[in-house]
């Protein structure tokens, strides 16, 4: 399976880790950031 799984504006993650979580956020306020 793909747990844990977290999901975020849609979008679905799986085998998330709490590193993983981090690199997710920090992509996503990247994307925000630059307006996409």
């Amino acid at each position: 399976g793909l747990a844990p799984v977290i999901t975020i504006n849609d979008k679905v993650y799986g085998k998330v880790t709490p590193e993983k979580t981090v690199e997710i956020i920090n992509k996503i306020k990247e994307e925000e950031t630059n307006g996409n």
